[in-house]
């Protein structure tokens, strides 16, 4: 074998091999051409080496975000607009509803009072980030253990599931628009919510959900010389108050964002934002999420085909805790199209003790990965969204309440994030590389595997002769 090497390294013409068993040089020359060429290509193998981490790490992030300031032809998106429906003051609805009086299990009547009304009304409007506000259990049980009453009937027959209940006139750049074409009734963490400009204003499922921004309602242009408001005027409604949030139109309403309580009838509350949007090229979307470290709406959680943002994946984790620890889930929220268990009156407690643990745990950077650690990838196509100030004025009527927001600057800046790096372009240096190494000749290349293969032929032919 070891002749059979000698034979290969003395054969080819590859830069330095030969000269570790040329036999033509003799004394001193010998060792010195022997010990250069070894050190000479242990140091080019070890640089090959290096070169070839550096391309595949550099292959890991093979994105890039520029900024883009070329700004006189843009199309621009307005934020997302979610109105959600809290309890108000009033349970005359409810008692309407329910009436006075009921026939308990046991068969005897129970006469309902005021505090019996007021877990109802809180019953009504549950949601995630106040699981346990207003309902006492003990109240609840008096009656039955739905206390009283049949929650989705009364969700349905209760509280408003069309914007026209709520929302009295729509404007956009000061044109008016149709409410039912850009409010849509959808179940969130905070109950019932109308929410206007959302990837999601379809459903969730399927493929009715848009992809991009480019699609939605209310864009505008740099080149429109108009106003960048949205504004829409609501009713007033005893039994209801409102919980406004402006966000990003890939997300909905949740705990992270910041909500503002709306006056009653009267009042006019007018905000002032400023937005910067995110663009990627066409070829993104082909990358592994770890390479561009983020994630599409439409690379979907294979457990309840949610589209991907920061607010489902929490949800959904949020889902899977519950499950493993109460058995059940919250009552609320995008599960009512899922078949899960829905967490009943007594198990509320058990729901608010894990909420309780969890935030715990969410204050140390163990207890964030645990819970919500695959969820810190953010969404490729977020909207930066600041709240430059909010005044409130007085508005003309009698029936209404009004809100108007402005994106008070023409916007002059957004992100792009680019394929800077791309597979062909790994597979071009890593075999230009390897090329160096051996001389960058592709016929080099080809003599060596040429001679690699005359040596198990002589091997082959000599076991056959002997």
């Amino acid at each position: 074998m070891t002749s059979k090497i000698a034979f290969l390294f003395e054969s080819t013409s590859l830069h330095g091999f030969r000269h570790l068993v040329h036999q033509q040089k003799l004394g001193w020359k010998k060792s010195f051409a022997r010990t250069f060429w070894i050190c000479f290509i242990a140091i080019s193998f070890l640089l090959m080496v290096r070169m070839l981490r550096s391309t595949i790490i550099k292959g890991t992030i093979s994105t890039s975000i520029n900024l883009d300031t070329s700004y006189r032809d843009w199309d621009n998106t307005f934020p997302a607009v979610s109105l959600c429906l809290t309890k108000g003051r009033s349970t005359a609805p409810i008692k309407a509803s329910v009436g006075t009086s009921m026939i308990r299990e046991d068969g005897e009547e129970f006469k309902l009072s005021m505090r019996h009304y007021r877990v109802m009304q809180s019953l009504l409007f549950v949601n995630y980030q106040e699981p346990t506000e207003g309902i006492s259990i003990e109240t609840c049980l008096e009656m039955n253990t739905t206390c009283g009453m049949n929650f989705g009937y009364q969700r349905k027959e209760l509280i408003p599931h069309t914007c026209d209940g709520v929302i009295e006139r729509v404007f956009y750049k000061g044109d008016e628009m149709n409410c039912s074409d850009i409010f849509i009734p959808m179940e969130t963490e905070y109950g019932t919510c109308f929410v206007a400009n959302s990837l999601y204003n379809k459903g969730i499922d399927g493929k009715e959900n848009l992809e991009n921004f480019d699609d939605l309602p209310l864009r505008f242009s740099n080149n429109e010389h108009r106003d960048r408001s949205f504004e829409f005027h609501y009713r007033e409604n005893d039994f209801l108050l409102y919980k406004l949030f402006i966000h990003t139109p890939e997300e909905l309403p949740n705990g992270k964002l910041e909500s503002v309580g709306l006056r009653k009838i009267g009042g006019m509350t007018k905000f002032a934002i400023k937005i910067t949007e995110f663009l990627n090229q066409d070829d993104v979307k082909y990358e592994s999420i770890e390479a561009r470290e983020c994630r599409f709406p439409f690379e979907k959680f294979d457990t309840l085909n949610l589209p991907y943002s920061l607010n489902y994946c929490r949800y959904l984790k949020r889902i899977q805790r519950e499950i493993e620890t109460c058995n059940c889930t919250f009552p609320l929220g995008l599960v009512s199209n899922h078949s899960m268990n829905p967490c009943g009156v007594t198990e509320f407690q058990c729901l608010h003790d894990l909420a309780t643990a969890t935030n715990l745990e969410m204050k140390t950077e163990a207890g964030i990965k645990k819970n919500i650690g695959e969820c810190l990838i953010p969404s490729c196509v977020s909207m930066e969204i600041v709240k430059v100030g909010e005044a409130d004025t007085k508005f003309k009527s009698n029936t209404t309440g009004s809100v108007k927001i402005e994106v008070i600057n023409m916007p002059t800046l957004r992100y792009i994030r680019r394929v800077t790096f791309t597979k062909l372009d790994m597979i071009v240096q890593v075999g230009g590389i390897v090329g160096l190494f051996f001389g960058a000749s592709v016929l080099s290349i080809l003599e060596l595997i040429y001679l690699i293969y005359q040596m198990f032929k002589l091997k082959q032919e000599s076991m056959k002769g002997h």
